[in-house]
Order: C-alpha cells, then sequence, then structure tokens
C-alpha cells in the first residue's frame, strides 16, 4: 500500500487533534509533509511531530502553493471562509482534497470547488465523518438490505453539549457567522449530509 503524502493547511482543532495523530497513528497510510499555520506554537508543534523540513513550514496557506504540488493531498482545514481559494488553487494543480466540512458558507463557492474537481478529475472528499461511524454505517446497511422496509419518515435531533456550545458557538471560531458559518451550517450539515446519504434519493423540496 503506498503512503499518501499531504499537505496540512490549518494546525487548529482538525489539523492538530484529528488529521495530525491519525498520521501518528498510521504512518504507512498519511504523512504529513507540509504545515501551514499562522499560530505560531501550533505551526511548530506540527512540524516536530511530523518532522516537517523547515522549508515545507509556512505560516500562511499562500506560501503553501509558491512551489508547486509537492504531496498527494491538501488537507485544508482552515477557518470556514478561507476554504474556497486554497481548494480551487489545489485543484489547478493537481492536489486531491479532504476539505473540512462545511465546504463554503456560500452556496455558489460550494458549486464551484465541485465542478472544478470534476473539470481537474481530482478525488474531493468532505469532513461529514458520521458516514463513518458504527452507528450510522449500520443503519445505511440495514436500509439498503430492506430490513427495516420502506423509509416514510426520518427523525434526527442534534444535541449540542454545553462546553461545546460554549466554547465553539459562544466565544468560540463559531461564534459570528459574519467572520464564518452559522451555527445551522457549520453543526446541521452534518444532519443534512446523513439524512441525504440515508436515503440516497435527490431532495425535491425544503420547507423552514
Amino acid at each position: 500500500m503506498k503512503t499518501i503524502t499531504a499537505v496540512l493547511l490549518g494546525a487548529g482543532s482538525r489539523g492538530r487533534y484529528i488529521y495530525g495523530p491519525y498520521a501518528e497513528k498510521y504512518p504507512e497510510q498519511l504523512k504529513i509533509v507540509a504545515v501551514a499555520e499562522p499560530n505560531d506554537e501550533r505551526r511548530k508543534r506540527i512540524a516536530a511531530i511530523h518532522d516537517i523540513p523547515s522549508e515545507h513550514v509556512y505560516d500562511s496557506w499562500e506560501q503553501a502553493f509558491e512551489n508547486g504540488r509537492i504531496a498527494d493531498v491538501m488537507i485544508i482545514s482552515t477557518l470556514d471562509r478561507m476554504h474556497f481559494e486554497p481548494a480551487m488553487r489545489a485543484l489547478e494543480l493537481g492536489y486531491h482534497i479532504l476539505l473540512e466540512k462545511p465546504m463554503s458558507p456560500l452556496a455558489e463557492e460550494c458549486i464551484r470547488i465541485e465542478q472544478a474537481a470534476r473539470v481537474h478529475q481530482r478525488v474531493l472528499t468532505v469532513s461529514h465523518v458520521l458516514r463513518y461511524s458504527p452507528f450510522w454505517s449500520g443503519i445505511k446497511r440495514c436500509i439498503e438490505a430492506g430490513e427495516v422496509g420502506t423509509i416514510a419518515t426520518i427523525q434526527h435531533s442534534e444535541y449540542v453539549g454545553y462546553r461545546h456550545m460554549t466554547h465553539s458557538y459562544v466565544r468560540g471560531n463559531w461564534r459570528n457567522s459574519e467572520e464564518t458559518s452559522p451555527m445551522i451550517l457549520a453543526k446541521s450539515c452534518h444532519d443534512l449530509d446523513i439524512i441525504s446519504w440515508l436515503m440516497d434519493q435527490p431532495c425535491t423540496s425544503v420547507s423552514s
């Protein structure tokens, strides 16, 4: 099995505690070869853990493109409103992309990213992680096997713990929808994705 090499844009919550540790645990699968992160402590920590050479340690995502394509995949875990431009540039350079959710707060940017992935024939994976959990993948298998009959309705509730609410949506990165994504998008994009995935049918109408 070929080890996948990756450039990590953003060493915050997802980059530092999800993708970084995965590369540590499964080095035969994933190797982070470059990191771009404006926070000095986070950037140096990722560089040290993954033994990234100094020429591939950047303090802005723009710098990660200066030498062309240097890996197989670009992991984009910047803030929500900083997804579109690096995603488009990465696809143009020939990177496959692992893109944090939500793709963008703007519908037109989501569409353009998806279109660019098709044009450049690159894999575009959005981090809707519920699909890969044993619980939801088990339900998906039951539906596909016809074990629960024809689905008439789905009721899905999203419960947010007080710590997560306080530190993410009250005074955290998602406290201001003008700077990032509103909570209904940042959190509930998981809900919309899982319902769409379970049903595997096009949505024909939306009411609110």
